[in-house]
């Protein structure tokens, strides 16, 4: 497959697509999906462990923890399709 400057992502195989494919999966533990939005809501309010007036360090709390829950919750559907191509075979 092609890449132009990182539009890779954007096909059917995106990070948002993927997302928005474990959020609605039944097989994704709510505990996974209550993290996501957590991780979320944080982004969301004012008030950080870290405020982001802080410069750079103020911003790095808030990616990392967006980071880990999203990781968190796209392993899920990586083990998934991991277990389901086993079968397969």
């Amino acid at each position: 497959m092609a890449t132009i400057a990182g539009t890779r992502s954007l096909g059917s195989g995106g990070m948002l697509v993927r997302t928005w494919r474990a959020l609605r999966s039944p097989k994704t533990p709510l505990w996974k999906k209550a993290a996501f939005a957590a991780a979320l809501v944080y982004l969301a309010l004012p008030i950080d462990a870290v405020p982001d007036i802080v410069p750079l360090i103020g911003w790095l709390d808030d990616a990392g923890l967006l980071a880990l829950a999203l990781s968190q919750l796209l392993r899920q559907e990586n083990d998934a399709s991991r277990h389901a191509a086993r079968g397969s075979f």
